[in-house]
């Protein structure tokens, strides 16, 4: 079933691709260094090129504020709206 589901977000990826002329992508803001985390994030980006979505992925240190990570949050997001941070 897993694959069915994999194989059904890899033929919608495709789809968007060749629609907008780029893939669709997934960003990940991660903060600190937890092993949990790093390994949900490292299967997120692995399943994401499995499929044809493009993954970008920030990594900041524990001690960054929520300001600062609401800042590149925002930052990633109008960067992806202009055509670009992809």
């Amino acid at each position: 079933m897993a694959q069915d589901v994999r194989n059904e977000v890899k033929e919608t990826a495709k789809a968007l691709a060749e629609q907008y002329g780029k893939p669709p992508g997934l960003a990940v803001v991660i903060v600190g260094n937890r092993t949990d985390s790093q390994v949900y994030v490292r299967n997120k980006v692995k399943a994401c090129e499995e499929c044809g979505i493009h993954s970008l992925k920030v990594e900041l240190p524990a001690e960054t504020s929520e300001q600062d990570i609401i800042e590149k949050v925002l930052f990633s997001s109008a960067e992806t709206e202009r055509g670009g941070g992809w």
